[in-house]
């Protein structure tokens, strides 16, 4: 009875430790980071409206959770929010107008650095991450930190 209990001392002792030792590493992450291992954890979720994502709700959860600014789900709307870069870097928004039309934005994604782009794509369905060069129509980035 009693190796029982010090068993049970010992594993929950050691999962608060976990738990503890986990947040403390979280806490540590930069504002990039946190956004990159949101933008990264939905790789594969489906594109589209109802079960899937659109680009611009892709991005309200990747932001959200990971820096608490919960972004419309308008991708033009987004555009609104933090400020404009000349470069982007990694976790930054950065959008596209991919048809003809008035110019404001069609397509929004996370810049995942060296030219690569986090981003709920109707061409593959899901969540990828590609090359920004084949997606048309780049309009520029912004920072949100």
């Amino acid at each position: 009875m009693r190796l029982t209990i010090r068993l049970c001392l010992l594993i929950g002792a050691s999962m608060l430790w976990l738990c503890m030792h986990n947040n403390a590493a979280q806490a540590k992450l930069s504002a990039k980071d946190k956004i990159m291992r949101e933008a990264r954890s939905m790789a594969g979720w489906d594109y589209g409206k109802g079960p899937g994502l659109t680009c611009s709700e892709y991005t309200r959860l990747v932001y959200g959770p990971a820096v608490g600014v919960w972004l419309p789900t308008w991708d033009d709307k987004q555009t609104y929010y933090g400020y404009p870069v000349s470069r982007p870097e990694r976790g930054d928004l950065v959008w596209f107008h991919e048809h003809d039309g008035d110019g404001r934005a069609t397509h929004v994604g996370v810049y995942a650095g060296s030219g690569y782009l986090w981003h709920s794509s109707s061409y593959y369905g899901a969540v990828v991450k590609t090359p920004m060069m084949y997606v048309d129509g780049y309009r520029g980035a912004r920072r949100i930190r």
